[in-house]
């Protein structure tokens, strides 16, 4: 294969991610982080988890003054109906933030839920890798790569999505892992691995059971039926687990709980349709319009690679038509184009054609403009039906009425009413809990800029506690950005 003559990298050998570029994404996800739940479903979770490490079960003792998702189990207790792994893998950012907590001698119920909200950096790296490993096996070189990595993190959707811990974004990380077993060359241990990563799917959301056909199809056709039988025997355990995970909680292994099972194909499907992709409450063209040309670069990727871009391309299309057909709460009402985020790293992958044959000029505006739609976007929350610091039971004041015609112009309206001033004394580090409603503490919290930097200003962290952290994050981004900057012997070119 030669060298590429782009930049002075081989394109066949594909190798691992710099560690450089994994610097800065954790650098940067981390320094425009929220630092806190962000919904019911995100508390949920944190009480599970809170109830495993510190009672040993997986029942959660229900509040009067919070709502969660919570629905009696067989031995009269409540349970969360949730998949299992979201809470599990929570466990070590818990212990985190209680150890923080008590060495810092802070209240442990910030730190705990601010570490346990950071799991979305951890799944941001390995999204990261995949999408760098699968660009560079696509004919990428190793800078292009680099480029289409940083795009898909900081200019599409995702980049809200790592903001959070919603079990969407696991499933693309995932999706992407499949696809990776599933190309190459497919023998029945590749499969089977593949396999592996959709159980791991499966673990966040039920409804991930949905791409299987698509992996045991795709192997099939590339490996025989024995390739096929292994993405099936590959998803065995992670079904072995939700049975007994459903079996201590409900008695039954395929009884879930979960009342969203009513709900499944009875919503309006044109509604749900236009909501995804181009209503401006929750459309996918207003939150991350990359994505949207990336699914006709994979189109376009069919030609030459149609072992990556068509299973990329059903995925997508699954998963459109299955949120599309689900109750409007479910199909149009959840953060932004969110049912979608399982399938945006799939579709970055298309932008690697496109980025091939446009213009300099066209590649300048189109990462400007992307990045900035985004770091636009997370400047504020914009749900109205969440609970930004649970702790103090706030419910962002966000009429969707300023989003139903143009969610940026929504975002704008927010951002004018951002406050800057700290708590009165007696409500910083939790001291006195915030007055819920139109009180002025409260509304000086929820009108934050959404970082974990400015709650931490409001809740009476003082500066020099801050800006060590906050000064770490920047350097190491900008160290991490100058190593890559050196590694791209040719950037005008590209």
């Amino acid at each position: 294969d030669g060298d590429s003559g782009r930049g002075g990298d081989r394109r066949s050998s594909p190798g691992g991610p710099p560690a450089a570029l994994l610097i800065f994404i954790f650098c940067g996800n981390l320094l425009f982080h929220g630092g806190h739940l962000y919904s019911v479903d995100d508390e949920t979770h944190f009480r599970v988890i809170r109830s495993l490490v510190e009672r040993g079960s997986w029942s959660v003792e229900p509040v009067k003054e919070k709502h969660l998702n919570l629905v009696r189990g067989r031995d009269g207790r409540f349970y969360a109906y949730y998949a299992p792994a979201t809470s599990i893998v929570g466990i070590p950012f818990y212990l985190v933030g209680r150890s923080a907590a008590r060495l810092l001698r802070l209240p442990e119920r910030f730190l705990t839920r601010a570490c346990f909200s950071l799991q979305g950096v951890f799944w941001s790296l390995l999204t990261a890798g995949l999408l760098f490993v699968l660009l560079r096996r696509l004919g990428a070189t190793q800078t292009e790569a680099v480029l289409l990595v940083l795009l898909h993190n900081f200019g599409t959707y995702s980049f809200m999505g790592f903001r959070t811990v919603t079990t969407n974004f696991p499933v693309g990380t995932f999706l992407l892992s499949a696809l990776y077993c599933s190309t190459g060359e497919v023998r029945t241990r590749s499969a089977f691995l593949a396999g592996l990563c959709l159980g791991g799917a499966f673990l966040y959301r039920y409804d991930a059971l949905l791409f299987l056909p698509i992996f045991v199809l795709a192997c099939a056709r590339r490996g025989g039926g024995r390739a096929g039988a292994g993405v099936v025997a590959g998803l065995i355990p992670a079904v072995v687990v939700v049975g007994v995970h459903n079996g201590i909680r409900f008695g039954e292994w395929w009884v879930t709980g979960s009342p969203d099972t009513a709900n499944l194909f009875r919503g309006d499907f044109f509604e749900g349709f236009w909501g995804l992709t181009f209503g401006p409450n929750r459309g996918l063209i207003w939150y991350s319009p990359l994505s949207v040309a990336g699914l006709f670069g994979l189109a376009y990727l069919k030609r030459k690679h149609p072992e990556i871009a068509v299973p990329a391309l059903l995925c997508f299309i699954v998963q459109l038509l299955f949120a599309s057909s689900l109750s409007v709460w479910n199909g149009g009402a959840a953060w932004g184009p969110r049912h979608l985020g399982a399938v945006v790293p799939l579709l970055s992958l298309g932008l690697w054609p496109l980025w091939k044959d446009s213009k300099h000029w066209a590649k300048v505006l189109g990462v400007s403009s992307a990045i900035m739609l985004q770091l636009f976007a997370s400047t504020v929350s914009t749900d109205s039906w969440n609970d930004l610091l649970w702790d103090h039971g706030i419910p962002y004041e966000a009429s969707w009425s300023t989003f139903r015609y143009n969610p940026w112009y929504g975002h704008f309206q927010l951002w004018k009413r951002l406050e800057f001033e700290r708590l009165p004394a007696k409500y910083r580090f939790g001291r006195t809990r915030v007055p819920v409603g139109a009180t002025p503490p409260n509304q000086r919290l929820r009108k934050s800029l959404d970082y974990w930097w400015v709650y931490a200003w409001k809740l009476g962290v003082p500066l020099w506690g801050i800006l060590p952290f906050f000064l770490i994050l920047v350097l190491g981004m900008c160290g991490a950005g100058v190593l890559l900057w050196r590694d791209a012997t040719n950037w005008s070119k590209i």
